[in-house]
This record gives structure tokens, C-alpha cells and sequence, in this order.
């Protein structure tokens, strides 16, 4: 489904459920300041594939915290997780909108 997110909108957390194995986003169109991706109690065992992992998360997750991990999206970039993962968009704080396609898969 495409995600066309005006000016001063953002998502709340949520989840996509285990009927489906991977859920992802797809960015489009990303104005700089238009909301970063947050993906909530990250100290599950499973990682959004950004990438990377930053180091903050693995001390907090070690610690024991609750903690999140902050994701800024470019332009062409595709994120892929596990669909129990709560996740959030942060406000679009641009003038333009800020334009993605969001997916689940399930394979099989």
C-alpha cells in the first residue's frame, strides 16, 4: 500500500501481526525533516535489516532497557523486518509529503 504523508502527519505505533513472514517500507520520496522511521522495543532478538545495528541498542538491549532504534530513510532505500516488531513514523515536519510504499509478504 502507498503511504502519502502530508505535512505535520505521522503513523503510530503499530504492528503488522504474525499472518504475514516480513513486513517492509519502500521510500520514495523522502523531504529532508519529513519523519524518521522508529522501530520500539528493539530489545527483541529480532533487527530491522537497515543495515547496520548501532551500538547504542546492543548496550541498551544488554542492559536490559527499553529502548528504541531511530532509522532515517533515503530515497530508493527498502526496509525489511519482522512483522511483531512495533514500529512508528515520526512527524513529516517538511512542506512536501513524504511518499512510501509500505508491504507485507508471506511466502508460501
Amino acid at each position: 500500500w502507498m503511504n502519502w504523508t502530508k505535512p505535520l502527519g505521522y503513523a503510530i505505533g503499530h504492528i503488522h501481526g504474525s499472518t504475514s513472514m516480513l513486513t517492509g517500507a519502500y521510500f520514495i520520496d523522502i523531504p529532508e525533516n519529513s519523519g524518521d522511521l522508529f522501530f520500539e522495543d528493539v530489545g527483541m532478538e529480532i533487527m530491522p535489516t537497515c543495515g547496520y545495528q548501532d551500538d547504542t541498542v546492543a548496550k541498551n538491549t544488554e542492559n536490559n532497557i527499553n529502548t528504541y532504534y531511530q532509522h532515517k530513510p533515503r530515497n530508493g532505500e527498502c526496509v525489511i523486518f519482522h512483522p511483531m516488531i512495533r514500529h512508528r513514523v515520526g512527524t513529516n515536519n517538511s512542506e512536501l509529503p513524504r511518499v512510501s510504499l509500505a508491504f507485507d509478504l508471506r511466502l508460501g
